[in-house]
């Protein structure tokens, strides 16, 4: 499936999920023709209210929340991160909302929600062969769009 087509039908979709696996943020969006849109990030993202005030970013999964007491922090313990509190905290501000605009620049993707809240995607890496995200239909294999260091 191409860009365009992404770009279509994430436009009026809904945002209805926000997690994680180890250090892959998972963004839900359910689809106005009754399909589920994933984006799995694995680098750079960041997601910021109208007033450009920082609700969550990527580097949160590498601190340790402030519900985390064990003495050797795991970043892949699900709820032990920063991460983790800052979506529980704005949760609200990003769930069950419409996005209402979708950009492609280069290979930088931004979805902005109907609330203004941004979802930032840039690609930026050093490493060869490094996978920053992927769009994908859930449960289509042939679905998957990579955007990867060239």
């Amino acid at each position: 499936m191409n860009l365009n087509r992404y770009k279509k039908l994430l436009q009026r979709s809904t945002l209805s999920c926000l997690s994680r696996t180890c250090d892959v943020v998972i963004f839900s969006f359910d689809t106005q023709c009754g399909n589920e849109v994933r984006l799995h990030v694995l680098g750079t993202f960041r997601m910021v209210d109208k007033e450009h005030m920082l609700l969550v970013a990527y580097e949160d999964m590498f601190l340790r929340g402030k519900e985390y007491k064990k003495k050797k922090f795991k970043y892949d313990t699900v709820g032990g991160t920063v991460f983790d509190d800052k979506v529980k905290e704005h949760n609200s501000k990003f769930i069950d909302i419409i996005a209402r605009d979708v950009e492609f620049k280069g290979r930088d993707l931004y979805i902005t929600l109907e609330n203004d809240v941004k979802i930032e995607v840039t690609v930026y890496s050093h490493k060869d062969d490094t996978e920053f995200y992927r769009l994908f239909m859930k449960n289509d294999l042939d679905s998957h769009y990579v955007v990867e260091n060239l």
